[in-house]
């Protein structure tokens, strides 16, 4: 008899796969194959209800709707800005009162000629603020009294996912933008910001267009660490344990416990 299947090796080498298939388990409860879709943030919209405006946002749907929508792209559970007039729709939300820190999103437009803005701002009606914008010709610009394109010149395409960061300090007077992880350089406020309190996304008003958003993370919230929301992560369906794993704890636990009852040493 080939030794590996010798009654007195059986028990070690079921215990020693039991073993393997338990780190397969707990690993499979945390992660699943990729192209799950779903990014991490603060607000990453995975609890919302299909078609409804997100959970702890203010919408104006004025020029058009906002809602959560089951995918678009490799992501799952986002936002869309449908835009069915020149006018416009927001998002927006009070936020921790912060003098520095970072937020970070993913952004997404259906076409390239249709502006689309980010702000942050001292004061939902302030006029100290940060505002960069995908414009509707292509390239990113932002606004501190008048429309510039970034230090670093950037275009962006139709129908392509785009992470972007702001760092800011209204200390220093100056933001930093990274697009798709790379510093597009430093530009300054508008006005004189001393705290931010207050974030939005907003269309433009000059035509119709689709956009999206995910994965919105902010570096204050304790349950978010920057750079989360760039790699997908799939949680079990299961909350705890998966019942996969379970089984596998309570086989790995009696055969163990048979290999030690019969002192086989290895």
């Amino acid at each position: 008899m080939i030794p590996i299947f010798q009654k007195k090796n059986i028990t070690k080498v079921i215990t020693f796969f039991c073993f393997l298939f338990l780190i397969f388990c707990f690993v499979s409860d945390v992660y699943a194959a990729p192209g799950c879709g779903n990014y991490p943030g603060t607000y990453s919209f995975t609890n919302d209800d299909l078609e409804s405006d997100p959970d702890d946002w203010t919408v104006d749907e004025t020029g058009g709707t906002i809602n959560v929508i089951a995918s678009e792209g490799s992501h799952n559970k986002i936002i869309e800005f449908n835009d069915t007039t020149t006018l416009y729709t927001i998002m927006e939300q009070p936020i921790t009162a912060t003098i520095s820190g970072t937020i970070e999103f993913w952004v997404r437009a259906k076409q390239t000629n249709h502006g689309f803005s980010i702000r942050l701002s001292d004061g939902g009606g302030s006029i100290n603020y940060l505002n960069v914008a995908l414009d509707h010709h292509s390239d990113f610009k932002y606004f501190d009294g008048i429309v510039k394109d970034l230090p670093i010149p950037t275009s962006y395409s139709a129908d392509s996912w785009i992470h972007i960061r702001l760092d800011f300090n209204c200390t220093e007077g100056v933001y930093e933008i990274f697009i798709n992880g790379v510093s597009k350089g430093n530009c300054s406020f508008y006005g004189t910001p001393i705290e931010m309190d207050h974030f939005r996304f907003s269309s433009q008003s000059l035509s119709t267009g689709v956009n999206y958003i995910d994965a919105i993370g902010y570096s204050w919230d304790p349950n978010y660490d920057i750079g989360d929301n760039l790699i997908e992560v799939c949680p079990s369906t299961i909350p705890g344990y998966s019942s996969l794993t379970i089984i596998c704890i309570i086989l790995s636990v009696v055969t163990i416990g048979v290999y030690l009852r019969k002192k086989v040493k290895f």
